[in-house]
């Protein structure tokens, strides 16, 4: 009895199995207006083409961040080895002036020696 009544229901299921397998459905259901299509369409396309834009500002603003922080680095540097010029350049000029005033105190010291010297008046 149980299967009797299984069968039944199974049954017709079984014959419409292979006609349901058959039929493809779209990946899209299509409307059947073509003027409905078309707006479709059009609306797929302009979702398509804000997402592109969408993706091109993204890619201008990296492009726009990378070029600046590039710049700030660049910057930086710059900075850095001018400052380490300048160190450089005063540090030169610092051993620059010591020598001056080692010649000039030698110059004086000799004058000095010259000056006080006993066999200098002969």
């Amino acid at each position: 009895m149980m299967r009797r009544r299984i069968l039944a229901r199974l049954l017709p299921a079984l014959f419409l199995a292979p006609a349901l397998l058959s039929m493809t459905a779209p990946a899209r259901a299509q409307p059947a207006d073509a003027g409905q299509r078309l707006l479709q369409e059009g609306a797929r396309i302009q979702a398509e083409q804000q997402r592109q834009r969408v993706e091109q500002d993204r890619r201008r603003v990296e492009m726009d961040r990378r070029r600046i922080e590039e710049r700030q680095w660049r910057d930086t540097q710059r900075q850095r080895d001018d400052t380490m010029q300048r160190r450089r350049e005063a540090e030169w000029r610092r051993e620059q002036d010591m020598r001056q005033r080692w010649e000039q105190q030698r110059r004086w010291q000799d004058a000095d020696r010259r000056r006080n010297d006993p066999w200098n008046r002969w």
